[in-house]
């Protein structure tokens, strides 16, 4: 057997290993190239978990009818058939890894990219532990592309009719595996001040501040959007008046940022104080866009009450 030849037994393999983990550092880190994304997507969630599963359960060639070193019998399988159950096999990895990822942690993209990226390299490792059991010749390897094509074009009738509705299967459940949980998708605001200890913390806010003078506003934001976001943050002060309603904003602060999906911020501004009022509440208004010109309806909104002495 040539050396090409015995390459190609494991080579799909160890191009699978490194495909997986390209495609799972690729999603999981940050913005990158779009058809880039689509291309990581695709491998991840339809190719690569199934196409490891059908080399764990097929490990011998179609039609050889290898034994294992414990001389059991080896099931085979044709290419086309294989092509079928890598896509249906990779939906159900996906299908069950959002339902563990649902009942623990929430379903997020990073969690989700790393358990199957390992479960895929786990299975890898073990299909050829289990490939290597058989003789050299009776080991599963690629074909050429144009003996693949030609199988499928001259399956008939049910081979064919069932290759079709395992990849309308596998899709469907690709579908729903991946979409994303309602509610899951947000962006987390949060006040700080420093502590005693020089630690940031959401509580100690400053409580006095003098006329016209100005306090210092720290804001905490993290984009769990999945998508990268601009915000558009607007500190405003409102005079609390003496029969308790709130007067009119006065913008004393307005700043942009973009942030990536899992991308967090921490910035500390100052707001001037105007002399309205006894008591001022500041407040951050966010926005996931452009500010409205009138400030209504923020997408989010923190605050805080300051004495005016």
């Amino acid at each position: 057997m040539s050396d090409r030849s015995t390459s190609r037994m494991g080579g799909d393999l160890g191009l699978l290993a490194v495909g997986t983990i390209l495609a799972g550092a690729l999603l999981a880190g940050p913005d990158i190239w779009r058809p880039l994304e689509i291309v990581a997507g695709v491998g991840l969630l339809v190719v690569f978990p199934g196409y490891a599963l059908v080399s764990l359960s097929f490990p011998a060639r179609p039609n050889s009818g290898g034994r294992s070193q414990d001389s059991s019998p080896k099931l085979t399988v044709g290419w086309p058939a294989r092509i079928g159950l890598t896509v249906l096999l990779s939906g159900l990895v996906v299908a069950v890894t959002a339902l563990v990822l649902s009942w623990t942690v929430g379903i997020r993209l990073v969690p989700a990219v790393s358990l199957i990226t390992g479960t895929s390299l786990i299975v890898t490792g073990l299909a050829l532990v289990r490939r290597r059991q058989l003789p050299p010749k009776e080991r599963v390897q690629l074909p050429p592309i144009a003996d693949t094509v030609r199988g499928i074009r001259t399956s008939k009738g049910r081979p064919a009719a069932l290759m079709l509705a395992l990849v309308v299967l596998a899709a469907t459940v690709v579908v729903v595996g991946v979409a994303p949980v309602g509610g899951e998708s947000y962006t987390e605001v949060s006040l700080l001040s420093e502590s005693e200890n020089g630690a940031l913390v959401a509580e100690g806010y400053p409580e006095t501040v003098s006329t016209g003078g100005s306090i210092p506003v720290t804001v905490e934001l993290k984009n769990h959007e999945f998508r990268t976001v601009e915000y558009d943050l607007v500190t405003v002060a409102e005079p609390i008046n003496a029969d308790g309603s709130v007067g009119d904003p006065i913008r004393v602060d307005t700043f942009e940022r973009e942030l990536a999906h899992g991308e967090e911020l921490v910035v500390e501004r100052s707001a001037s104080v105007p002399d309205r009022g006894d008591q001022v509440r500041i407040s951050v208004l966010v926005f996931e866009g452009e500010a409205t010109e009138s400030l209504a309806d923020p997408d989010h909104r923190v605050q805080f009450l300051v004495t005016v002495t």
